[in-house]
């Protein structure tokens, strides 16, 4: 897919109002990549983009004249997108119950947190059994080696920041490696399984596949710093673990402080006590063991150790200065960091051609448009699908003027009407079925009895032919020559009512090509007004 359609900044600017929350833009995006992947309009038809285009702009939203350029969309334009998006996602849902489209499977699982936040409390909580038993080694794992850890930990990030502000990029927050390979298989969760045996779901496949691929990628700030806090608070947990777990059993159990080491002495563990534990003994004025008191505690010659409660107590303090409570801040920070990435994830670009495509929808005047079926019935779908192509056809301010059928032998009627209009209109559209076959005597001649009464009655400026194939591409699609069949059909209505002046333009509502149809109404229209120019 096309990044430039977002202007991707390394440090948002958490200032502007109009970036697009990650949950909308999740929506966005998905719906982009199944138009994008999907031109044909097999999977999701484009007469359901035209009907989402249609609701997803009224009554709230009026898209402006759109000029295509290298700016942020505005916030009326991106609510459009995004109810335009949960519309067709809801449809989507409507035409494949069965594939279970899900695009918050890419979501971290809460579950995946809840269970990582007990694994680390309870590891915690046991570490001392681990170690041994009714023993507190003042050198060995779990709190020294806990303490050194952390600083370890805090030490990259510190470094990691400073060199992010050296190369001038962005503040990505805490994405050590640890981080980076959770984060990373959160991305690596299994697609819902879609039937691929069809050439339709295939396509959604595929599309879901590229929908998930850029995601990941825009995504994963987010999931690195949600993952940084995640693993934060299970580095809190299992601090408290450890400390709840030494007072628990204290409470029943009689620990026993001492230490012993094949290459340290009495004077380096009381140095390395000291430093460890001295801001935890200042602040709370409990004072440090001296070095006899270290002689004393080492396990030899049949020392059994202290009863390890002031320990315990020094620790605990110790583990809630340099542990729990910097991990706490830096969850925080992850916390906060994540929040304004969710808020403020994505700022639509408009120079991006699918959003200037979608968004551009000049105002036009507030002419009349009369749009009149000549035998056809048409579903309340296919009228708001025509009624979105003719707002891109001739603006969204331009009055439409819904009328019944004309059925077969009311034509005089209708031209009667015609040509006696209280009202003109900037052009007048007869829509015909391509199902029914065209004759001289009936059609032609209506035709050209129409142009008369449009004369005389000044009832219309301009006067447009357009035929629906959607019935007809029904019946005759799934034979093998349904594509000569159709250009034949073509060709005859053509020579029925075609002129020099009037061509007809054909349209399937079930799936109308926008393109096709802007450029052939544009060519029908131009003689007709180049012909009032010189009638001039």
């Amino acid at each position: 897919m096309d990044n430039a359609y977002f202007l991707i900044k390394t440090t948002p600017d958490f200032g502007r109002d109009t970036h697009l929350k990650e949950s909308d833009a999740r929506k966005v995006l998905f719906v982009r990549s199944i138009e994008e992947g999907d031109p044909a309009g097999a999977v999701l038809p484009k007469a359901d983009r035209l009907v989402a285009t249609r609701k997803a702009q009224l009554p709230e939203i009026l898209i402006s004249e759109y000029k295509t350029e290298l700016r942020p969309l505005n916030q009326k334009e991106e609510s459009f997108c995004v109810r335009r998006a949960e519309l067709l996602i809801q449809t989507l849902g409507d035409i494949y119950p069965e594939s279970r489209i899900d695009i918050h499977s890419k979501q971290w699982k809460g579950w995946l947190s809840a269970s990582l936040f007990f694994l680390a409390f309870f590891s915690g909580f046991i570490a001392n059994e681990f170690e041994s038993g009714r023993r507190l080694n003042l050198l060995a794992f779990p709190v020294i080696g806990m303490l050194i850890w952390n600083f370890a930990v805090y030490g990259y990030i510190g470094f990691t920041r400073i060199q992010s502000n050296f190369k001038k990029k962005s503040k990505e927050i805490f994405s050590g490696p640890i981080i980076y390979a959770v984060s990373s298989l959160s991305h690596r969760q299994m697609l819902r399984t879609i039937d691929s045996s069809s050439e339709r779901a295939s396509i959604l496949n595929r599309c879901f596949l590229n929908f998930s691929r850029e995601w990941s990628q825009l995504s994963a700030s987010i999931y690195k710093n949600h993952t940084a806090r995640v693993m934060h608070v299970c580095a809190v947990l299992f601090a408290v673990g450890i400390i709840g777990g030494m007072y628990v059993r204290g409470i029943t159990t009689e620990y026993y402080a001492g230490w012993e080491s094949t290459f340290l002495e009495p004077v380096a563990v009381h140095r390395l006590m000291s430093v460890v534990l001295a801001p935890a003994a200042l602040i709370t004025g409990q004072k440090l063991p001296k070095l006899e008191r270290i002689k004393a505690i080492q396990w030899k010659d049949g020392s059994a150790g202290e009863n390890a409660a002031d320990w315990i107590h020094l620790f605990a303090k110790t583990i809630f200065l340099f542990v729990i409570l910097p991990r706490c801040f830096l969850a925080f920070a992850a916390l906060k960091r994540e929040k304004q990435l969710q808020i403020h994830f994505l700022t639509p670009s408009a120079g991006d051609s699918y959003y200037s495509k979608l968004l551009t929808t000049r105002p036009g005047q507030k002419e009349l448009i009369r749009f009149v079926p000549y035998s056809l019935e048409l579903s309340d779908k296919q009228m708001v699908v025509f009624r979105s192509l003719l707002d891109q056809t001739f603006g969204w301010k331009t009055e439409i003027e819904f009328h019944r059928t004309i059925p077969y032998g009311e034509e005089d009627k209708f031209l009667n009407a015609a040509a006696h209009a209280e009202r003109a209109a900037e052009c007048l559209i007869i829509l015909f079925n391509l199902s029914s076959i065209p004759e001289n005597e009936i059609h032609g001649t209506f035709i050209a009895n129409l142009k008369e009464a449009i004369a005389v009655g000044h009832s219309a400026k301009q006067l447009l032919v357009a035929i629906d194939e959607s019935h007809f591409d029904f019946r005759f699609s799934h034979q093998e020559n349904s594509k000569e069949r159709l250009l034949s059909r073509r060709e005859l209505w053509k020579r029925t009512i075609g002129s020099k002046t009037l061509q007809p333009v054909f349209i399937n509502l079930h799936n109308p090509d926008v393109d096709d149809w802007l450029i052939s109404v544009r060519e029908a229209l131009t003689p007709l007004k180049d012909k009032a120019k010189k009638n001039e």
